[in-house]
């Protein structure tokens, strides 16, 4: 057997065994074994607040991987990530404008709909910035990404100081650090169609995002079109991004530290969107169960602990000569 199938196997069982730890850790005192019981509250407790908040975990962690190796590859930029470049920003910022607007209301999308609506109009000025300035922008794209996220998030802080007095506020705020605490099943169901898209699409683009890191006049002569691609990879990590933060609010470094240990470790290949989502998916999954032993037995924000992670990680590719990031 390759080496490769050993450690896929070694993941799958340390994600399982993680979550089997996951459900057995809270604030109540329920193990796996009590949901076999007829007990109502441990059923509650292990089938409508723990598995959701995990198996969510997992999905938004594959999501964000796929995402950010999407944005890496379209941008020929390797730190490209939903978070630095603005999108989960701007994501947070729309889905948190609709969540203060129709305040409690159970219809899941619209939140959605405004995080998408964000996410790309945050992309939109920051390829409009990067074309401006030409050449540079490959760099510089991240230095605008950051000032559009700390604009948006500074904005987004002003509305919640204005609107101290809103009952939903609390519930929003520690949304913004990153939570799975508001986790569904039909959260979940709805995020799952889009894990199917990623595992399809990216395989199929692989040709013509391995086209795109040759350079945009490159690839054009080699017969890509370069804009038509560019435009619907964000679209679709876009797509990505808003519906992650619209469930779970902004989730830094994952798309950023995922796609490059996939490719330090097995290459990049037409199948590495499976190691994306396994290792992507386990991230988040333990970030999750490890918080809850961290601060027992609420748990803190796993956006927090990934957060903590990334700045480091980020730092030491701008150091890193080989990417000649100036």
């Amino acid at each position: 057997m390759k080496k490769d199938s050993w450690i896929a196997i070694g993941l799958l069982v340390f994600t399982l065994l993680t979550f089997i730890v996951g459900l057995s850790v809270g604030s109540a005192d329920t193990s796996i074994l009590d949901g076999l019981s007829d007990e109502v509250f441990d059923q509650q407790v292990l089938y409508q607040l723990r598995m959701p908040r995990l198996l969510l975990a997992w999905e938004i962690g594959a999501l964000l991987a796929v995402a950010g190796s999407i944005m890496q590859r379209v941008l020929n930029n390797p730190l490209a990530d939903p978070y630095i470049l603005g999108s989960a920003a701007g994501a947070s910022f729309g889905a948190a404008m609709v969540r203060l607007a129709i305040g409690g209301s159970a219809f899941i999308l619209l939140p959605s709909a405004g995080a998408f609506a964000g996410a790309m109009l945050s992309v939109l000025i920051i390829l409009s910035i990067s074309k401006l300035m030409g050449a540079s922008g490959r760099n510089q794209i991240i230095l605008a990404g950051v000032a559009i996220s700390s604009f948006l998030m500074a904005s987004l802080s002003l509305i919640y100081y204005m609107n101290a007095g809103d009952n939903i506020l609390k519930t929003l705020i520690f949304w913004s650090f990153g939570s799975f605490e508001m986790a569904t099943w039909n959260g979940i169901l709805i995020l799952f169609p889009l894990l199917i898209a990623a595992f399809i699409l990216q395989p199929l683009w692989h040709k013509q995002l391995g086209l795109m890191l040759l350079g945009d006049d490159r690839a054009m002569q080699l017969g890509q079109n370069t804009n038509a691609l560019r435009w619907k990879a964000l679209l679709f990590s876009s797509i990505l991004v808003a519906f992650c933060v619209a469930q779970a609010g902004p989730i830094g470094f994952v798309g950023l530290m995922v796609p490059h240990w996939v490719r330090s470790l097995f290459g990049m290949h037409r199948l590495s969107v499976l190691w994306e989502i396994m290792i992507g998916g386990y991230l988040l999954l333990l970030a999750e169960v490890i918080s809850r032993f961290l601060v027992y037995p609420s748990g803190l924000p796993p956006g927090i602990m990934t957060a903590m992670m990334g700045v480091p990680f980020f730092v030491y590719l701008l150091v890193r000569k080989k990417y000649n990031f100036q």
